[in-house]
């Protein structure tokens, strides 16, 4: 079993609540799984959803409970809410990376 640094806000989606149990349950007990850790950029503070650490990784995981991909690009997703209607996001592999780079700067 993983062990767990920081909890989830009360908000959290459901999404966010099954994969935490999965970390939990799943992982080997030498991981570390970092919830909502807080990095610190020179502009803001930033909070990925999960950080995995290893000895020799750490993993970004930034969970979406979106309905349906209707396009996506290199910059932003168009996703179908539960609704119909449809919104632009940022592709969270950019959002990710932004939090890799951050991790580190905050580790140097």
């Amino acid at each position: 079993m993983a062990e767990i640094f920081g909890f989830l806000r009360e908000d959290a989606t459901y999404g966010e609540k099954e994969v935490l149990k999965k970390l939990r349950y799943n992982l080997p007990r030498e991981f570390s799984v970092y919830v909502e850790c807080p990095l610190h950029t020179h502009r803001m503070q930033r909070f990925p959803d999960f950080i995995v650490v290893t000895n020799y990784a750490a993993i970004i995981l930034e969970v979406k409970d979106w309905v349906q991909i209707v396009r996506a690009d290199r910059f932003n997703v168009i996703v179908r809410m539960r609704n119909g209607q449809e919104m632009c996001h940022r592709n969270p592999l950019i959002t990710t990376r932004d939090y890799a780079l951050a991790l580190e700067d905050n580790l140097r």
